[in-house]
């Protein structure tokens, strides 16, 4: 699998991504290290703990990061996310969460097959 093709398969811009970070090496290091990256553990620690200070702030984060990483579909399902919480106090909408569920775990799953195809 190339960068390209696991842009394609996430909804993401290669294009702005690998104008961003120059190389397609470069991009691919980066993306390793959105494995890494606890903001969806922290989203659903906070939704756990109903505390929506920190799933907001975790979901914004999440949010960031897709977005520096042109992770397209990830960052304006994230975007959604964020601001339902930013202006309600109430737990995040089903829905809209569940869509960033989705579209998170379908990057992880992508990045860790690019990952494993260069093994």
């Amino acid at each position: 699998m190339t960068v390209r093709e696991c842009y394609e398969l996430i909804g993401g811009d290669y294009q702005s991504a690998v104008t961003r970070f120059k190389s397609d090496a470069t991009l691919e290091r980066f993306m390793t290290m959105f494995l890494s990256d606890q903001s969806m553990d922290l989203l659903h620690t906070g939704i756990e703990m109903g505390n929506l200070s920190l799933s907001f702030r975790s979901v914004h984060s999440l949010k960031g990061v897709a977005a520096n990483l042109s992770f397209t579909d990830l960052q304006e399902k994230a975007s959604a996310l964020t601001e339902q919480l930013r202006y309600r106090s109430e737990q995040p909408d089903k829905e809209l969460l569940e869509a960033v569920e989705k579209s998170y775990d379908l990057t992880v799953r992508t990045i860790e097959a690019l990952k494993a195809s260069r093994s």
